[in-house]
């Protein structure tokens, strides 16, 4: 039997989990505390929340689906030691939490595009428009990966780590 399927990882894997979900709880509520402040005569893509809202919502839905990709990962490993190493789910973790942002920035910012350009506006405006807001998006979710994605990976790969029990060595 593989050695990551000998491991019960949902223990760590929902301790992981709480600290940015527990934000994006916080996040959420302070988002709609506030929202008749921001839409009084302005429309959703001119408010805060058009930036903000989607960050709260990666905090809430990006954790347990990077750790369920994450731990799915971890349960094909066959070889005990190579499982114990911080490398292996450290680097598992990064990876997966990269590929959720990535995704859920694209899927924001395909959505964003809708948003900016109605039918009036002509077709060179159209291309030019969405190369910046494609390159916007870039530099600004690099950003976001650097600051919030990359660091919280880290810190709730220590605390999966630390609330998971691996098997003992046959």
């Amino acid at each position: 039997m593989h050695a990551g399927q000998q491991t019960n990882m949902k223990r760590g894997a929902i301790a992981a989990c709480v600290p940015p979900m527990a934000l994006g709880v916080f996040g959420l509520l302070a988002t709609f505390q506030n929202l008749s402040t921001f839409y009084t005569g302005r429309s959703f893509s001119d408010s805060p929340h058009f930036f903000t809202l989607p960050i709260v919502l990666c905090f809430l839905f990006g954790p347990p689906l990077t750790a369920y990709l994450a731990c799915s990962h971890l349960k094909k490993i066959r070889n005990l030691e190579q499982l114990r190493r911080w490398q292996t789910t450290t680097g598992r973790a990064v990876l997966t939490a990269t590929s959720v942002h990535f995704w859920s920035a694209l899927v924001y910012t395909i959505i964003a595009l809708i948003f900016f350009f109605p039918d009036g506006d002509s077709m060179e405006g159209v291309v030019i428009g969405v190369i910046g807001v494609l390159i916007m998006s870039g530099l600004i979710n690099l950003i976001l990966w650097v600051i919030i994605t990359l660091p919280f990976t880290l810190f709730c790969t220590i605390i999966f780590r630390l609330s998971t029990t691996f098997p003992k060595d046959s």
